[in-house]
């Protein structure tokens, strides 16, 4: 074995990713509809030194229109992540929606949490993530050709075996990163 000192030893950063969203409604009962929602997320790199991703999320989602002006949404479900070369792990995702709205306008408040791949970071990471998003959305409409929304949202994710394109160790220790919008 040689080393080059070129840098071809750096990871590729080619990859493939598929994505599928299967949703199942039962609009059977009155003003309380559920949802079956199943994700799946697969990455495959081109490098093999590089481990495939592969996320499945299914969820039961569950609506509740307390009245015409105000509705709750919880959902909440099993998750299952693995990447070639490392154990399975299995965890969970959810969501809590609260909504209501007035003559001329809304609030809705909304919180997800479930598990994503991220290979565009920007910084060389590539990998699983666990994420949490909140957000608080205004919306007000004086009249009817004009809308103002206004939305504060927070996210938190956590890598917790991050890859590296200028690093073929992993560290165990993991990446955190919270934004505010």
């Amino acid at each position: 074995y040689e080393e080059d000192s070129s840098g071809s030893d750096d990871l590729s950063s080619d990859l493939q990713e598929y994505r599928f969203l299967f949703t199942l409604e039962n609009n059977s009962l009155e003003h309380n509809p559920l949802s079956l929602i199943y994700r799946y997320t697969g990455v495959n790199y081109d490098d093999n030194r590089q481990g495939d991703d592969l996320i499945h999320q299914l969820q039961l989602k569950w609506k509740n229109e307390i009245s015409p002006h105000f509705y709750t949404v919880l959902g909440a479900g099993p998750s299952y992540k693995k990447t070639s070369g490392s154990d399975e792990n299995w965890g969970g995702n959810g969501t809590a929606e609260l909504s209501y709205r007035v003559q001329h306008g809304s609030l809705l408040f909304k919180l997800d949490k479930g598990y994503e791949a991220d290979n565009f970071s920007g910084n060389g990471e590539r990998g699983i993530i666990d994420t949490w998003d909140a957000s608080l959305k205004l919306s007000y409409q004086p009249t009817r050709v004009l809308t103002l929304d206004t939305t504060f949202g927070y996210n938190y994710e956590d890598r917790e075996s991050p890859s590296n394109s200028d690093d073929t160790s992993t560290n165990q220790s993991g990446t955190t990163k919270q934004r505010y919008s």
